[in-house]
């Protein structure tokens, strides 16, 4: 039935295509899995958790941020 499906995936030029992601399949697990459907990394697990990041603490008084744009009759500063 697996061998079916891929021969179907080829045909249809789907083979080594993650049905989940969309994204191309490594050609070292095609070789291992023939009949994979997914990528390594969604057959593990789904994707790779995010990484926490410390937060930043916030500043006392707000930051002014200005910048220059430059127009055809000089420059102008905006705020």
């Amino acid at each position: 039935m697996d061998l079916q499906n891929a021969l179907q995936r080829i045909h249809n030029k789907s083979y080594g295509i993650c049905s989940v992601t969309g994204q191309l399949i490594d050609k070292r697990r095609l070789m291992a899995v023939l009949t994979t459907t997914k990528s390594l990394i969604e057959k593990v697990g789904g994707s790779q958790p995010k990484k926490k990041t410390a937060a930043r603490p916030t500043p006392s008084t707000p930051k002014i941020i200005s910048r220059v744009i430059r127009k055809k009759m000089g420059y102008l500063l905006y705020q």
